[in-house]
């Protein structure tokens, strides 16, 4: 009698973290798949934040495994924030990517037209 033994580990680190669209309140990050899934699924993403000089990191976002990009909301203006991603499969969470910028949400500068009304 044989049997097969099936191990799993945790998954890799997410690729290639960039921001995109900072906004007045907003930022989107987008990632590409780990490389290694730990050998099951993934079941998703987790988005933490760390705010200002703070060492300690939260939790800000759990992300489906088809999506690879989330808009975090509800930024303060003017405040620096650090990213990171973590792939997580059934047997936990692999290690974080680190956003290597801060990002500082800032106001949205618009042109204003001057219209004539006839």
């Amino acid at each position: 009698m044989w049997c097969i033994l099936l191990c799993s580990g945790l998954p890799s680190v997410p690729l290639n973290l960039t921001v995109e669209n900072i906004g007045r309140d907003s930022a989107t990050l987008r990632w590409e798949r780990p490389d290694n899934t730990g050998g099951v699924p993934l079941s998703g993403y987790i988005i933490e934040q760390q705010e200002g000089r703070s060492g300690r990191w939260r939790v800000a976002a759990y992300v489906e495994p088809t999506r690879t990009w989330w808009t975090l909301q509800n930024l303060i203006q003017g405040y620096e924030y650090n990213f990171r991603v973590r792939a997580e499969n059934p047997d936990g969470a692999g290690k974080a990517r680190v956003l290597h910028t801060t990002v500082i949400p800032k106001p949205v500068l618009c042109k204003f037209v001057a219209c004539r009304v006839w």
